[in-house]
């Protein structure tokens, strides 16, 4: 346990016991975190003593929107054989005091959290992992799933993390965690850096507006995107299949953008004379980039969803 220091001193509490069963297959550590692989069956039994408890304004569990969500993940294991929710990460709070105001069903107090953990962010789908166990054992408790645990000083700084990621929260891309992800995203990086020309990839550190792009943040989009872990799961993991489907999802969107005047990508007047600008550097270009006119990346989920409009010519009747 020399690598985890800030573990040792909690050797002789039952939080020692809860922490080396969670862990799994450790990805990323440091003084305050560890982020983790685990399988599901081990998560849902570590995670039973403190399934019901929370910090101070922090909503419990909403019944009614776990039966809709679950509901929406026993469709979608009919139909692709994979819950999609698995590939979020589950993040816990942990801290040495006693933390978190422990309700039952019937809103009753229940006896003081003794873990000094807290369920910061996935309650819900937690409790929905809990139902699929019960109910789809089989399909559900070898997946595996993220958990992060970030351990703090006191209560007061855990509720203040807890405020911050449900603010702010920037997940961890399955890029640094997922080896399946990470080759189909290089593959696919690698593909955009030949087929478009180089000038509209800017640098990690430097400013990006339309039409540029830093390779960077397409990474981490890419391989957080649900529809890219739906391609890999269709394809039944083959990469070179899964490659191919994301390049070319991209290359037709390109292609549409490519028809669309500059005025399409304006938000407001005010934005015409900078669409202008970045649509006379996409045409000017051998290797044009489209794609980077719009704004925030939202074109990686667009090209994802977008399906070519099917012209049906009239048949000759000669």
């Amino acid at each position: 346990m020399g690598e985890f220091r800030w573990l040792d001193e909690f050797i002789t509490s039952p939080v020692d016991k809860f922490i080396q069963k969670v862990k799994g297959e450790i990805i990323i550590s440091n003084n305050n975190e560890i982020i983790c692989k685990i399988k599901m069956e081990e998560l849902i039994q570590a995670l039973e003593p403190i399934q019901h408890f929370y910090l101070p304004g922090q909503r419990s569990v909403d019944e009614d929107r776990v039966e809709k969500l679950f509901k929406t993940q026993i469709n979608e294991y009919q139909l692709q054989k994979h819950y999609g929710i698995t590939t979020t990460m589950i993040i816990l709070g942990h801290c040495p005091q006693h933390v978190g105001e422990p309700i039952d069903n019937n809103g009753k107090l229940m006896n003081k959290n003794q873990y000094g953990l807290v369920v910061l962010d996935g309650q819900h789908r937690l409790a929905i992992f809990r139902r699929l166990m019960t109910q789809n054992y089989e399909t559900i408790a070898n997946e595996i799933t993220i958990v992060k645990i970030r351990k703090l000083p006191n209560e007061s700084d855990l509720l203040g993390y807890f405020q911050i990621i449900n603010k702010n929260y920037v997940p961890v891309p399955m890029y640094n965690l997922d080896d399946q992800i990470r080759s189909v995203v290089d593959n696919v990086l690698n593909w955009f850096k030949s087929s478009f020309d180089n000038k509209f990839f800017k640098a990690p550190d430097g400013e990006t507006k339309r039409p540029f792009v830093k390779i960077e943040t397409i990474r981490d989009k890419l391989s957080n995107s649900q529809r890219l872990h739906d391609i890999i799961v269709e394809n039944g993991g083959d990469h070179d299949k899964c490659v191919v489907q994301v390049c070319n999802k991209f290359t037709i969107y390109n292609k549409y953008l490519s028809s669309l005047s500059p005025e399409s990508f304006a938000y407001g007047s005010k934005d015409y004379k900078i669409c202008g600008n970045a649509h006379l550097k996409c045409i000017t270009s051998n290797k044009p980039l489209y794609l980077g006119m719009k704004k925030s990346y939202t074109w990686i989920e667009e090209a994802f969803d977008y399906k070519p409009r099917i012209v049906v010519r009239p048949k000759n009747l000669l």
